[in-house]
């Protein structure tokens, strides 16, 4: 399940950083889970924090403990993390490419996945929240297919 992701190159496509309405970060190459993401969102390029923080959460942002950083497709609409998100936060989160480990707790071997086409970026599927006014989403996973099982049990769902 993906838990790093690069940024993906926008410039040059119909969300040219210089034409919407958010400030750009500098391209990065190892996003982790709580920190900010591009995410297109009601036909707009917004930013979120990865990691879903259901709407119903009544504590603070430290309180929320649970691993929401990835939904499984095949979970996500029964899961009382998920299940309003599903209904009403269905997203696509763009990236450059992401990377899975195998091997033991240290040292893990990265492998990094990319688009196999002319595509410089690839769209995962995603679910978003509004928790607090703060905007959280997660990444949607599914098992993983003939071309990445080698490396992982599980793989992104695209757009």
């Amino acid at each position: 399940m993906c838990g790093r992701y690069i940024d993906p190159n926008l410039r040059g496509t119909e969300f040219e950083l210089s034409e919407i309405k958010i400030d750009p970060f500098p391209r990065r190459f190892n996003i982790k889970p709580t920190q900010e993401v591009y995410v297109l969102w009601e036909s707009e390029l917004t930013c979120a924090r990865w990691g879903l923080i259901p709407t119903w959460h009544k504590g603070t942002l430290k309180d929320w403990r649970a691993a929401t950083i990835n939904a499984r497709i095949e979970e996500a609409a029964s899961k009382p993390s998920f299940r309003g998100a599903w209904r009403y936060g269905r997203c696509l989160i763009p990236a450059g490419g992401y990377y899975e480990w195998t091997g033991d707790r240290s040292p893990k071997q990265p492998h990094f996945f990319s688009s196999a086409g002319n595509e410089e970026s690839l769209w995962f599927a995603g679910l978003m929240s509004v928790w607090n006014e703060l905007r959280t989403c997660a990444i949607m996973t599914r098992a993983a297919n003939d071309s990445n099982r080698p490396v992982v049990t599980a793989c992104l769902v695209f757009a």
